[in-house]
């Protein structure tokens, strides 16, 4: 009896234990339902259920530029795969930051944003060995940790620094969503509907007052109007508040694209309509004006613009001012130029030292460090051009695989890019002005705009003299 009484003890025990786990096995089987829905919905098809990181180093998933390593440890990267790379960013022991920075900044060139995303829910979910030792399966869970964190930290970082990527794609913005609600971070889905804290800050600054006189009205105002600085600023700050909303639809994928790809953008073409427009219009008011010292003052209502531009760190439509006065429609004037004032001149060759050689020069690049705290718009020309050059000098892939220090290379223009994307100007909205522009630049696109015409009509101010 007693041993009968013993026998149902553990079939009873063994009942309860079934029981237990059942909830167990249902909440796993529940929570690799909700990853799998995670990559569905990132479109990766994940056809390797084989966990694809932390396989050994070796020739086959990445090479290193060299033996020295850094203070912690780590050597700069050549190539790798993008398994690799993955593991690289998300490693227990914490890469150097720059790695992390240049492979979210140039992750567009080598993958697209749910193809990451599937696979960094991969990378979180690292699963435990077969057979393991419990002292090897308690080192195991602490690793298991610590590739979480890293994870989530990376994930974070995405979305605050790359909040744009989930913006225009509603499926990742969803996706990133699920993954967030499923690892416990259902808190922080809020990123993804406010956007960045930092967004937000710049959203709330006061506006600058506007420096139009309070005599100047949508019905008389004239762009061609000289003698008034005031007018001048305040045609540089709406200047400024154009282009930067020209600007600011170029994402990085945009410029990658054309680079990698050779594809065009229209958010980039519609940027460089604007600078040559706006150069064209200011070719266009100086060679119709008959009389000469109204061309003389239109000279320096332009220098003052395109100076005020400049202090304002708006360098496209600052070179884009310069170079309509340096144009050959304006730079054969003699008789008006001989009449230039001194400060005029000064400006006009202190712009004209600026944008040497298409705006390569130490100058400008020095100009665009300082001002990378405040609201800038830099000519789009010099980056494609840095890019471009990088990219015709170093292949796509080595031996395969993703070729890095590439990436490192051009990293820094594209940083350049987003970081000026990140600062809004605060100057008051002048409506009248702003459409007035607008008319200007569209006439430009006609007949009128051409070198042909501009030419034409500089001889008939100024006619060749023998």
């Amino acid at each position: 009896l007693k041993a009968k009484e013993q026998k149902g003890g553990r079939k009873s025990k063994a009942k309860k234990k079934e029981a237990k786990a059942k909830p167990q096995a249902a909440e796993g089987e529940a929570k690799h339902a909700n990853v799998e829905r995670v990559i569905r919905r990132s479109k990766w098809d994940g056809a390797s259920r084989v966990y694809p990181f932390d396989f050994p180093d070796g020739t086959d998933n990445i090479l290193f530029q060299g033996e020295e390593k850094s203070r912690g440890g780590y050597r700069a990267v050549r190539c790798a795969t993008l398994d690799k790379l993955i593991e690289l960013v998300t490693h227990p022991r914490i890469p150097p930051a720059n790695t992390r920075t240049v492979f979210l900044l140039m992750y567009h060139s080598f993958t697209t944003p749910r193809e990451l995303l599937a696979r960094l829910v991969s990378r979180y979910f690292m699963p435990s060995p077969i057979n393991c030792a419990p002292d090897e399966l308690q080192a195991v869970e602490a690793t298991q940790l610590i590739v979480r964190q890293r994870v989530k930290a990376l994930v974070m970082r995405w979305i605050q620094d790359h909040y744009t990527d989930f913006e225009d794609d509603p499926i990742l913005k969803q996706g990133m969503r699920d993954f967030l609600v499923l690892i416990g971070w259902g808190h922080r889905t809020g990123v993804l509907e406010e956007g960045p804290k930092e967004l937000k800050d710049n959203a709330r600054q006061p506006i600058v007052p506007k420096a139009l006189p309070s005599n100047i009205t949508a019905e008389n105002w004239d762009f061609s109007a000289t003698g008034n600085k005031d007018l001048d600023i305040e045609i540089a700050r709406q200047l400024c508040l154009m282009a930067f909303d020209e600007y600011k639809q170029i994402r990085m994928r945009d410029v990658l694209d054309k680079i990698f790809e050779g594809k065009e953008n229209p958010h980039i073409q519609a940027l460089i309509r604007f600078f040559n427009n706006m150069s064209r219009l200011v070719q266009h008011t100086v060679v119709t004006e008959t009389k000469l010292r109204q061309r003389v003052a239109l000279f320096g209502k332009f220098a003052n613009i395109a100076w005020e531009c400049r202090q304002q760190n708006n360098f496209l439509m600052s070179y884009a001012i310069s170079a309509a006065l340096g144009s050959n429609p304006l730079y054969r004037l003699r008789r008006t130029k001989e009449l230039l004032g001194v400060h005029t001149l000064k400006k006009m060759q202190q712009l004209n030292e600026l944008y040497a050689k298409g705006a390569t020069s130490k100058q400008y690049r020095m100009s665009l460090k300082h001002a990378v705290t405040s609201a800038c718009v830099p000519y789009i020309g010099t980056t494609l051009k840095d890019l471009t050059f990088t990219h015709d000098g170093n292949n796509d892939t080595v031996c395969g695989m993703v070729n890095f220090h590439k990436r490192v290379l051009m990293s820094d223009s594209i940083q350049q890019l987003d970081q000026f994307q990140r600062k809004r100007y605060l100057f008051e909205p002048v409506p009248f002005i702003q459409e007035q522009l607008r008319k200007g630049f569209e006439m430009m696109e006609s007949d009128l705009g051409t070198e042909k015409v501009l030419f034409k009509k500089s001889l008939d101010v100024e006619p060749r003299e023998d």
